[in-house]
């Protein structure tokens, strides 16, 4: 009698779960203004960290489990979930990540300075 009412609320569960990350997953271009110069900033899941001329651009989502990373904290991003911690280059600097950010493509206008990236 369990299973089966169980096993429709299973195959409900995993279809919203599945749903649920096909449509985090969507690609889109976030547009970044050319006047942000933060040195670390957070927009859309995505994070700009800028150091001197260079520009690097990372999904925010902690490599560990997914968990969105929303701060910086004494140079670092931190993910609020587990406590792993990255340098500004994307590397992991203490786990339980064990894989650096994930790099995004982007570019930058010539003329405004904004950033458009290309989040998947």
């Amino acid at each position: 009698m369990f299973w089966a009412l169980a096993t429709p609320a299973i195959a409900a569960f995993a279809w919203m779960v599945s749903r649920q990350s096909r449509a985090w997953r969507q690609p889109r271009l976030v547009t970044i203004p050319g006047d942000a110069r933060e040195a670390v900033a957070f927009v859309d899941d995505v994070i700009v960290c800028r150091d001197g001329g260079v520009v690097r651009v990372f999904a925010a989502r902690c490599t560990h489990l997914g968990c969105r990373i929303t701060r910086a904290s004494d140079g670092l991003l931190v993910c609020p979930c587990h406590g792993s911690k990255f340098r500004p280059d994307g590397s992991v600097a203490a786990g339980p990540a064990s894989r650096p950010l994930d790099v995004l493509p982007h570019q930058t206008d010539p003329r405004t300075g904004a950033l458009t990236v290309h989040v998947s």
